[in-house]
């Protein structure tokens, strides 16, 4: 660039050497606009990383009090899944409970004769009762398979119909109810169902189930040799004591779902025998001896005869047993029936027969059994009935018969209509789901894993948070003569140190259980900086750790009271106001809230000052071009 001469000016000015030095200190201002300009983005995406950790932090306090906190979760586990399962909800109670499935909740099954599948059914209209449900069903015509299509999608969920070949001509219909229990029969409802339905050989008059019981001497026979032992009085059989009668049936009777056995007994003290006084026997007094001495005869007393003694008679003590009857076959007794609570007065009692016999037997006797000494045992009115018999139409090949599940829970017996159960133990669903021979335990309790994992990811989030503020705000040496140190984006920021100081108090401080003084702290659950006696290198950080033995241990002792100690209500309102996880949630509140929180601030002030020096920086730009 030339050196101009000015007019007035008595030297000449060198414009080249004044426009660089004027380019080099703008140059400079750009330069430290850029360092300052990335400065400004470090600090804000170090506030913003810390914003998106608190988030973390302050969602974990959350999880462990309130509605959501884990402390109320409840798991039950059964001893044996294959018989009965279970879930349980938060209003469960910890507890254990034996069950033992007795029967299975199971629908109705029936099966048709066999049809031809190649039939052309005319147009019908079926009218059916599920149980207490009506079920319509309008069939257009067509071939059984098609029937069976008609039948499931029209009956509103409450019946299944579906074919099966039997040979290569022929299909059988099955119709089963989709609800269980022993009400859900399928019965045909006016004379044109009854008509197609009988046709196809699902259904055919009923047969009365009818078992001679009347009490008769003719049909009695003792089962004691040379002891008759027993009464017929106006149809009541009366039985010694020590005696046993078997009374023949006139059929025999099957092991199903339905039959019953009723009979009426009572009891009364057999009358004590009289005793006659024994007449007492003297003894026979016979002559007196004598003697002669020297010509004097001495009369004397001769021994007299023994006097017998009465054998004491030995009582045998009373017997008492309350196996009172038995059903059996010609194979002999097949199971003793035990009543206790017979009195005085005629009860009745009700038998299931399925409860006491297999399936698989039958019989076609009772015996009355009376094994006690002091009691006559009375019986009457003995009926054998089907309680599961219907009137006019039964099905003709019922393949599974309609039940209710039968259990017994801590010795109870429940019976319900379904496999799942969730009226019966609080808070929890029962699933059957086959008989048991013996008890199955369930066992409801807090759900520890749960809750574990919870207070963990609390930990751990905490120690992210306090890794990154000490990340951020270190101060370390840089070993240089000219170096000095270097230093963390936000070091000696007294916003985030204050903040630090605050969570680790929230983790330190006591709060008020129902235990006092014996668990009011983190530490004494096994949750601290560290164990008694660590080294300041492995505490300085700040971070928390976990004592597993130590916190197990705590949490068998002392559920409530660790729940407590996260998130308590201490005034009894309904709301919880103490608890480290209360105190963590509500203090992070005011420095990540979306409105008003503190660092929310920090990061909106850094975007303004950053769009006001990318300004200047644009402005510095333009000059120097």
């Amino acid at each position: 660039m030339p050196i101009y001469n000015l007019p007035g000016v008595s030297s000449n000015i060198d414009v080249k050497a004044i426009v660089d030095k004027l380019v080099e200190l703008e140059s400079k201002k750009v330069a430290r606009f850029e360092e300052e300009k990335e400065i400004l983005d470090k600090k804000k995406s170090a506030w913003s990383n810390l914003s998106n950790k608190l988030s973390d932090l302050q969602e974990a306090s959350k999880q462990l009090y309130g509605f959501r906190s884990p402390f109320e979760e409840k798991i039950a586990q059964s001893s044996d899944e294959s018989i009965v399962s279970a879930e349980a909800v938060r209003v469960a109670e910890p507890q254990k409970v034996k069950i033992k499935v007795l029967q299975i909740a199971s629908s109705e099954r029936v099966l048709s004769n066999p049809i031809d599948s190649k039939k052309i059914f005319a147009p019908v209209k079926l009218r059916l009762m599920v149980g207490e449900d009506e079920v319509d069903v309008n069939f257009t015509g067509g071939r059984v398979d098609e029937l069976a299509e008609a039948i499931t999608e029209q009956s509103d969920g409450l019946l299944k119909a579906k074919t099966m070949k039997n040979t290569r001509d022929t299909s059988l219909l099955i119709l089963e109810t989709v609800k269980t229990g022993k009400d859900q029969h399928i019965t045909p409802k006016d004379d044109e169902t009854i008509s197609f339905l009988s046709e196809l050989g699902l259904f055919e008059k009923a047969k009365v189930f009818q078992v001679d019981t009347s009490i008769e001497q003719e049909k009695l026979t003792s089962l004691i040799q040379g002891k008759v032992g027993y009464e017929v009085i106006d149809g009541t059989l009366r039985l010694s004591p020590e005696s046993k009668v078997e009374m023949r049936l006139d059929k025999d009777v099957p092991v199903r779902e339905g039959i019953v056995l009723r009979i009426k007994i009572a009891a009364e003290l057999k009358e004590k025998e009289k005793e006659v006084p024994k007449e007492v026997k003297w003894p026979e007094l016979k002559p007196a001896g004598k003697v002669k001495i020297r010509d004097i005869e001495v009369y004397g007393e001769s021994p007299v005869s023994k006097i017998e003694r009465e054998v004491p008679k030995v009582e045998k003590p009373p017997v008492e047993d309350f196996h009172l009857i038995a059903l059996a076959n010609e194979r002999g007794i097949l199971k003793e029936i035990e009543i206790k609570d017979v009195g005085a007065e005629f009860k009745e009692y009700v038998f299931n027969v399925k409860d006491i016999l297999p399936p698989d037997v039958k019989f076609d006797r009772i015996i009355f059994l009376n094994r006690n000494t002091e009691k006559i045992i009375k019986y009457s009115d003995i009926v054998i009935e089907d309680t599961m018999a219907r009137e006019g139409l039964q099905p003709t090949h019922l393949v599974q018969s309609a039940q209710d599940a039968e259990f017994l829970v801590d010795g109870v017996k429940i019976t319900r209509p379904s496999n799942q159960i969730d009226d019966v133990i609080k808070g929890v669903t029962l699933n059957l789901k086959k008989v048991s021979e013996s008890e199955v335990e369930v066992n409801i309790d807090r759900d520890y894993e749960k809750i574990t994992n919870g207070i963990i990811t609390l930990i751990e989030k905490y120690n992210e948070v306090i890794k990154f503020i000490n990340e951020k705000t270190k101060i370390v040496s840089t070993g240089e003569l000219e170096g000095g140190i270097e230093a963390g984006i936000l070091a000696g920021d007294i916003t985030i140190m204050g903040l630090k100081n605050k969570l680790q108090n929230i983790m330190m401080n006591p709060y008020p259980t129902d235990e006092g003084k014996r668990l009011s702290l983190l530490a004494q659950i096994g949750i601290s900086m560290g164990s008694t006696g660590s080294a300041w290198s492995d505490i300085k950080g700040g971070t928390l750790q976990i004592d597993e033995d130590k916190f197990i241990e705590a949490f068998r002792n002392y559920p409530e009271s660790i729940k407590q100690l996260f998130g308590n209500d201490t005034n009894n309102d309904m709301i919880i106001d103490e608890g480290v996880a209360y105190r963590l949630d509500n203090i992070l509140k005011g420095y990540i809230d979306k409105r008003e929180g503190i660092i929310t601030y920090r990061t909106v002030s850094y975007t303004h000052l950053r769009a006001h020096e990318t300004s200047l920086h644009l402005v510095c730009r333009l000059l120097l071009e």
